[in-house]
């Protein structure tokens, strides 16, 4: 496993966000863009509903 987080969810819909950040401290770019011609770029996020 590569990372963890313990969290106390609420219920209800939940959006889910992960950024990468390198040895420099340079955050990955918010807005998507295709892989071509520099390499792909966007925050990955997914949806979740807590019950």
């Amino acid at each position: 496993m590569q990372w963890s987080l313990d969290w106390d969810a609420t219920a209800g819909g939940h959006t889910l966000a992960v950024r990468a950040t390198d040895r420099a401290g340079r955050l990955q770019e918010r807005t998507r863009a295709p892989i071509a011609p520099n390499g792909s770029t966007g925050w990955q996020q997914t949806f979740v509903r807590v019950g």
